[in-house]
């Protein structure tokens, strides 16, 4: 399970467009926007004295789990811990692409987004 707890969300997703050139008409976009993350789970996003490396970061939040290898076994992921706070990932997953950012930190609510 994913550690991020929030108490508002939103959910958008963009169709291809059918005037996009041949590349773009396979490309659609969902989005996933979280605000008011909990405290605690925005906390594991964060560099602290115990952090051990955005990987690290990756697993513990189960952010792997989403797109493990077992599933995805071409699964490609980068991944960043910013300092103080804030997080990226950017994976493949053979054609298709995916980025979950969070931001925000001890005075700023926490933001996730997940396209």
């Amino acid at each position: 399970m994913i550690a991020f707890l929030t108490r508002t969300w939103r959910y958008t997703s963009f169709p291809a467009s059918k005037h996009a050139n041949t590349i773009e008409k396979h490309t659609s976009l969902s989005q996933i926007l979280m605000h008011d993350l909990d405290e605690t789970s925005a906390k594991r996003f964060y560099r602290g004295e115990n952090f051990a490396g955005s990987r690290r970061t990756t697993k513990t939040t189960g952010v792997q789990d989403l797109f493990s290898k077992a599933q995805f076994p071409n699964a490609k992921l980068d991944d960043l811990v910013f300092d103080p706070c804030g997080y990226s990932v950017n994976g493949l997953i053979d054609e298709y692409y995916y980025t979950i950012h969070v931001v925000g930190g001890p005075s700023v609510p926490a933001l996730v987004s997940i396209e």
